[in-house]
């Protein structure tokens, strides 16, 4: 996040995959404080997945999301997001859909160390998903991370380290038709 007169701009870009199948997504965002305790944001996405399959048209497409957070209490965060609110249609005649996703969720601190968070997450066409996790911070800059999600049923873990602006996350999940899937993330603040 970038602060900026009002508000602050955000860019990301996240990779998933190898050669035979890939996902990038590019998002840039506005976020805003519109009172001591509660924020709103929107974000702009392209969206593109292609695979090893000479037969499969690579996809590009964008879309919106848009979120809200607040924070009645310094222990207790809220927020709820919607991703794709308007299910992009794919190309080709198939007339499939990226989904559009709902969430909303909240973490209290149980303790100035220790976190605690849970998301139910909702798509048009699928079952609810719900997340739970925890998160033990020591030493001021390092965090220890474990959770549970349904819908598959799957447990993550995670380590993550923070030195000054930067922020390292390393996580994996155990996904029941997948196995371990591994997930690395480097972040810097301005």
């Amino acid at each position: 996040m970038v602060p900026v007169k009002v508000g602050g701009v955000v860019a990301a870009v996240t990779h998933y995959g190898s050669q035979l199948y890939n996902e990038l997504q590019l998002s840039s965002g506005y976020a805003l404080r519109i009172s001591p305790s509660i924020a709103v944001g929107v974000a702009l996405h392209y969206l593109h997945t292609s695979t090893a399959d000479p037969y499969y048209t690579p996809q590009h497409l964008f879309t919106a999301s848009a979120a809200v957070e607040a924070r009645p209490t310094e222990s207790l965060t809220m927020g709820a997001k919607v991703f794709n609110p308007f299910a992009v249609k794919l190309a080709g005649e198939s007339g499939e859909r990226v989904p559009a996703l709902f969430a909303a969720g909240l973490s209290y601190k149980l303790l100035p160390q220790l976190l605690a968070s849970l998301q139910v997450e909702k798509g048009l066409y699928t079952r609810a998903r719900v997340q739970a996790g925890v998160e033990y911070t020591f030493l001021e800059h390092y965090s220890l991370r474990g959770g549970l999600s349904t819908e598959p049923m799957m447990y993550t873990f995670g380590v993550g380290a923070v030195w000054g602006q930067c922020t390292f996350d390393f996580a994996a999940g155990i996904h029941p038709v997948l196995g371990l899937t591994p997930q690395l993330t480097a972040q810097y603040t301005f």
